[in-house]
Parts: C-alpha cells; structure tokens; sequence
C-alpha cells in the first residue's frame, strides 16, 4: 500500500489556492473593465444635463416674501350656544401684503377694543357646527370680512389664519 505522502497534500493544497486566487483576480479583472467601458461610453454618448424652467418657483417665492402675516388679536370669547358654556382660546392672525403693513399696524394700534370686540361677537354667536369645523373656514371668511369692514377696505387682508382655536369647558 501506498502510505500517503504529506508534502504531495500541500502542493495540491496550494494548487487549488493558486487558481481561485487567480480566478478573483480574473474576475475583478473583468469588473474593473465593464465598469470603466460603462463610464466612457456614458461620457461619450450621454447627454448634458437639461436646464431646469424655474420661473414659477422665483415669482412664488417673491410674493411670499411680499406678504407678511400680522397678529390681529389673543382672545378669550365665550360660546353658550349648545347650551353649556366654552371659553375659546384664539390667535388670529391676517396675511397683508408688504405695502399695506403700516396702515394695518396702525389700524391695530387704533381700533383694538373695537377689534377685540367684534371677534369676540362673531364667535359668541357662532354655530357650533363653525366653531367644530376642521379648517374654520365659515370664521375665517367672517372675520375676514369684520376686519374688512373695520379697514374700510375690501380686500387688504389677503387671508386670514386661526393657528390656535381651543375649547375649554367653563362651568359656573
């Protein structure tokens, strides 16, 4: 019998080292020149970028910038129209346009009780169903035209903002 010679295992050992080592050399080889034959094509055949129409958003962009929002008031109305009593937590807010800041301020300055009280009006007297509304568009619409009334002119106040609107239940 033949007695197994240890050295011939380590030549065949490192005969099959040898050829995956080659063959991942082979292979990144191969790798390494798709990808650059992709990359010159690309460069060769491909085309500029396309320029960007971006008019629209730069004139968006300035009339936001031409419009300012303005606290018109931080009231506390009550509402006892479903027959318990709510206290609501209000800001309200009037988008004007840049030119028509001073004027508004000092229609603020001015007439704030008279402001203060016709807000508060317009919410004791509201419906329920206004005061639940998800976007207080009914509110929005007549505090628009309160605020218009007591401008003197249509139209000033671009759009009205209720960021807070909080029911609190009052007992008494």
């Amino acid at each position: 019998m033949a007695e197994a010679n240890p050295e011939n295992d380590v030549r065949a050992s490192s005969k099959g080292g040898r050829k995956s080592l080659l063959m991942a050399a082979v292979l990144l080889g191969v790798m390494a020149l798709e990808g650059g034959g992709i990359f010159v094509a690309m460069k060769l055949f491909g085309s500029k970028p396309a320029a960007v129409v971006g008019a629209e958003v730069s004139e968006a962009q300035q009339a936001e910038a031409a419009e300012r929002e303005v606290l018109l008031a931080r009231l506390r109305p009550s509402n006892m129209r479903t027959g318990k009593l709510f206290l609501w937590d209000m800001e309200v807010y009037g988008v004007v346009e840049q030119g028509e800041l001073n004027k508004v301020n000092t229609l603020l300055e001015n007439r704030e009780a008279t402001i203060h009280d016709r807000l508060a009006k317009l919410v004791r007297s509201a419906d329920p169903r206004q005061l639940e509304e998800p976007g207080l568009e009914a509110l929005r619409r007549q505090i628009k035209h309160e605020m218009e009334q007591i401008a003197g002119q249509e139209g000033i106040f671009k759009e009205v903002l209720i960021p807070k609107c909080t029911p609190f239940r009052a007992d008494y």
